[in-house]
Formats: structure tokens, sequence, C-alpha cells
């Protein structure tokens, strides 16, 4: 799996917006599901956006948005879905 930050697929306005945003569920339907051919296009797979999501919320939570590596922020996420 790549090591990238969140910073590799979401632009700052998505960082922005995913900071005032509260629940996966919204960072979801507001950033990440509006924007997925992008991301996937980045990524170079097809993702699960409410995955994203949960990583998403799991580096907000960790104040350190666009510094965890998504490897660590997907498990992280996968754990506490």
């Amino acid at each position: 799996m790549q090591n990238l930050s969140l910073k590799d697929f979401l632009t700052e306005t998505d960082i922005q917006r995913c900071i005032e945003l509260t629940s996966a569920q919204d960072i979801c339907a507001h950033v990440i599901a509006p924007n997925i051919d992008r991301i996937n296009a980045t990524l170079g797979q097809k993702n699960d956006p409410m995955f994203l999501a949960y990583a998403v919320l799991y580096a907000k939570t960790q104040s350190k948005i666009g510094e965890v590596p998504i490897w660590y922020a997907l498990t992280q996420a996968r754990n506490h879905r």
C-alpha cells in the first residue's frame, strides 16, 4: 500500500471543509462522494467513499490532517467502523 497523506488526494478546500464537518457521514456526503472520481484517479484505484471518510475523520481526530499516512488512517478507520 502506498504511503500517502490526506493532502495527496484532498485539496486545501476539501481539507478546510473536512475540518468544519463533524461526522464521517457528512465528510462523505459533502467532500468525498462529490469528488470520488478525482480521488480514485489520484489514488489509482476505486475506493469506498465512506471508508475514506472514516480515514479523514480519524486523521482529523488526531489533529494531523495531511500528516497521517493514508495506510495508517485507513487501518484505524477499519478498526473504528
